[in-house]
């Protein structure tokens, strides 16, 4: 490559660019949690893939250099630091949970909006980790208002960046079928979705009202 579109890079990736010519020229994948920097090097240029920190924190899993537990535990850290896009399975959400006191921590309320909120995630995929987190925490959770806590924020964070409406139908039909031996819990469960409905509309009726006073 030129000297001088080398340059080019440099200036656009700072110190980065160092790492990207190492993994170029050595033919070895570049550990990077920068999107940018990633797409960059695989462009035809550098030819070399990136790999992340959850991508090797998966891999230690399956070789069994790092246990479920402290590998839900770096998750965990990943999420709370803001890392951008973490998939997270029901099991792992509900052992996050557990670390959380099996309540609707601030944490834990952070946790779920940013593992369960649109538009990241495939709708069907994060409604069924959405319906089995919510069957785990009916079964141990043994305070109910803490269940309704925790329910509460799960609905509140898979109606973010999605259609409302569609999405806590979807949700009701996916319950439904997640909950098939606790039949019994599911007419709470859609009041509770119905009351979640009314506080959404009841706050956008009060931002409403508030900006119409102050227009005034």
């Amino acid at each position: 490559m030129p000297s001088e579109q080398l340059e080019q890079y440099e200036e656009v990736l700072g110190a980065s660019a160092a790492s990207l010519f190492v993994a170029s020229d050595t033919k070895l994948p570049l550990y990077a949690d920068d999107l940018g920097l990633n797409q960059i090097a695989a462009i035809p240029e550098w030819q070399v893939q990136g790999v992340s920190t959850p991508a090797v924190l998966a891999r230690m899993k399956s070789r069994g250099l790092l246990t479920a537990i402290k590998h839900c535990a770096a998750l965990k850290t990943l999420i709370l630091a803001n890392y951008h896009v973490i998939s997270v399975n029901s099991q792992q959400l509900w052992w996050i949970c557990q670390s959380e006191g099996k309540k609707a921590t601030p944490s834990m309320e952070r946790i779920l909006k940013l593992t369960l909120q649109g538009p990241e995630w495939e709708v069907e995929s994060v409604l069924r980790v959405a319906a089995e987190f919510t069957y785990q925490v009916w079964l141990e959770v043994q305070q109910q208002d803490e269940k309704l806590r925790l329910f509460d924020c799960v609905v509140g964070a898979l109606v973010l960046g999605r259609d409302d409406a569609q999405t806590r139908t979807q949700f009701k039909e996916v319950l439904e079928k997640i909950f098939i031996n606790l039949p019994q819990v599911l007419p709470l469960i859609n009041e509770r979705v119905a009351s979640y409905e009314q506080m959404s509309d009841d706050r956008g009726q009060e931002t409403v009202t508030e900006k119409s006073e102050i227009a005034d």
